[in-house]
């Protein structure tokens, strides 16, 4: 279970991805250690973010302000933002990938 800071963080990612880029934010998913409640103090955030279409230029800015959020809450530990288009994401789905898998069994929506 991810802890109040991992929400407060994932909460401010989307709610300023989504100022950012209205019509292109359509998911964001705390995944890995921190959803699961086993993370470690090193464990880094995994975070999924589905983008609509897919603007190369739109997904490094939402890289990057999964840092600049990191930063403005001191947040302990690293972000690790994986930022999918839904067509990218659906032929993970397709060939079967844990990354996928894991991204909707454990994945906690924000």
């Amino acid at each position: 279970m991810p802890t109040q800071l991992d929400l407060e963080y994932a909460r401010r990612f989307r709610e300023r991805a989504q100022e950012l880029h209205p019509e292109v934010v359509r998911q964001v998913r705390i995944f890995g250690s921190r959803a699961r409640g086993d993370a470690r103090l090193d464990s880094d955030l995994d975070l999924f973010v589905l983008q609509r279409g897919d603007d190369r230029a739109v997904k490094m800015e939402l890289m990057g302000l999964a840092w600049d959020v990191a930063d403005e809450l001191s947040l302990p530990y690293a972000p690790s933002p994986h930022v999918m288009s839904e067509s990218h994401f659906q032929r993970l789905l397709d060939l079967e990938r844990r990354l996928a898998h894991d991204i909707l069994s454990e994945g906690v929506e924000v």
